[in-house]
Order: C-alpha cells, then structure tokens, then sequence
C-alpha cells in the first residue's frame, strides 16, 4: 500500500510541475505557440530543433520516473536482475 502512496504523489507533483511549466513559463509559451502556430514560433525566434529536443528529453526523464516506480514497487529496492530474458 505504500508504494501506491509513492507512485501516486509522484504523478501529482509531476502534473503539477509540468502545468506550472506549460502555464507560467517561457518554456511552456514556446512549446505551446511551436504545436499550435509552427509558422508564428518561427517568427518569434523559436527553434523547432531545440523544442524537439526539449520534449523528447522531456517524455524521456519522464519515462525513466515511471520505469523506476515500476521497478521499485515489486521489491522495494532497486535491483539490477529485474528483468531477466529481456
């Protein structure tokens, strides 16, 4: 039951960060006017390269956040024979 609480309370701060992000940040104004209006966030000065790159490293630490809740739920502690045959 606790490692529900963990993964849980992870989840709403990540939620929480990342609004924080796509709402007040700079950032977050890039992202949205580059996935809204490419043609204006080339006009802004926005790089489409480097907002790519943002997001993929984005989803990716993201993932890696799950992937390790994921391991760590099963045993409680990081062990590297998780997943054996893969």
């Amino acid at each position: 039951m606790g490692s529900y609480r963990w993964r849980g309370a992870l989840a709403v701060i990540a939620v929480i960060a990342l609004a924080f992000m796509m709402g007040r940040t700079l950032k977050g104004f890039e992202l949205r006017v580059q996935g809204v209006a490419p043609r204006a966030g080339r006009f802004a000065g926005f790089s489409r390269e480097n907002t790519v790159w943002f997001c993929f490293l984005l989803s990716g630490g993201l993932a890696g956040l799950a992937g390790i809740c994921e391991v760590m739920s099963t045993v409680g502690q990081l062990q590297p024979g998780i997943s054996p045959g893969y």
